[in-house]
């Protein structure tokens, strides 16, 4: 499975171009977005709509610069924009996580709380990915001044169940940065797009 991911857009002209380009040359099976596709709400429903127009199924997530409902809202509106915040989204024998919002906190009770709900459904065999807006603490995608301020919650995640892959964004100074945890990759795509090949 081919997927194009990206991450904090926040509206920018160029990126959007830059994702359609990348469209139209890779021809992806897959869109995945970890959010902040606007700035603070602006101009969202247009946002959302201009990424449905690229034809491809595209699992998505809100960022800190959205609110969960209006942004689930808009993706309704598309058959192929999947709001995948606190679901799970099944493709053959992959299974996509997705938890979006916030970004500053160093534990989630509640993404736990999902994360114990749904792995129950995850059969042998199954391959999971997993895409949040914050990133995992303690790799090269969540530093900061020297430090790490990534979220413990969703590296306990990465480390019991070891997704193949783990995207996320929100920190842009990581912008275009991986690491591993384990095996698994961890990636920020950034707002220009990564083709990543599961």
């Amino acid at each position: 499975m081919k997927i194009l991911a990206f991450t904090d857009i926040h509206g920018s002209f160029s990126a959007f171009q830059n994702i359609e380009k990348l469209v139209k040359k890779e021809n992806p099976d897959l869109l995945i977005d970890c959010g902040d596709i606007s700035i603070f709400e602006n101009e969202l429903e247009y946002l959302v709509g201009r990424i449905a127009k690229l034809g491809k199924p595209c699992l998505i997530l809100h960022g800190n610069h959205e609110g969960l409902l209006r942004f689930q809202e808009a993706c309704e509106q598309y058959k192929n924009m999947i709001f995948l915040h606190n679901k799970v989204h099944r493709i053959g024998n992959y299974v996509f996580f997705g938890w979006g919002g916030g970004g500053f906190s160093l534990t989630d009770k509640d993404f736990d709380l999902a994360a114990k709900k749904y792995m129950k459904n995850i059969k042998k065999g199954d391959k999971l990915v997993l895409f949040t807006h914050g990133p995992p603490y303690g790799t090269r995608t969540d530093e900061m001044y020297g430090d790490h301020a990534g979220n413990k919650s969703i590296r306990r995640f990465i480390e019991k169940h070891k997704p193949v892959i783990a995207l996320c964004g929100h920190l842009h100074e990581n912008n275009s940065t991986s690491d591993k945890i384990g095996k698994t990759r961890v990636i920020n795509p950034g707002p220009d797009g990564e083709i990543i090949v599961i």
